[in-house]
């Protein structure tokens, strides 16, 4: 999967060392917020969807504090959008709230130390 995002992605995982020097000796966790369409996306939604309200929407305010209160991630990555091909005018306006939730959910989700890349 040879994309923009990924190229962009790999650069700033080298660049400024996301993923800790000592993971070798420790578990890695990290939390990637919509970045749907995916197999491992798929797979942890229908993990959490039994848990919740069935969509992993963090436009809920009770999912958010779902993965709040599972663990605190070493690297967050957000991904998302809207399609605002009806309005491409007006996007920054309709993908705001997903933008606000995104990087909510992000700062809660994150370990003290941690890393987050907040795609815009």
């Amino acid at each position: 999967m040879c994309t923009n995002t990924w190229i962009k992605m790999v650069e700033l995982l080298h660049k400024y060392s996301l993923i800790p020097s000592n993971i070798l000796n420790k578990y890695f966790r990290s939390l990637h917020s919509c970045e749907a369409p995916g197999a491992l996306i798929c797979a942890t939604n229908h993990k959490l969807r039994q848990l919740y309200d069935n969509s992993g929407n963090i436009l809920n305010k009770g999912n958010i504090c779902g993965l709040w209160k599972q663990a605190k991630a070493a690297l967050v990555t957000t991904d998302g959008s809207v399609d605002t091909s009806s309005d491409p005018n007006e996007q920054g306006s309709i993908v705001s709230e997903l933008r606000y939730a995104e990087a909510v959910t992000a700062l809660g989700a994150s370990e003290k130390g941690g890393a987050l890349v907040l795609k815009m």
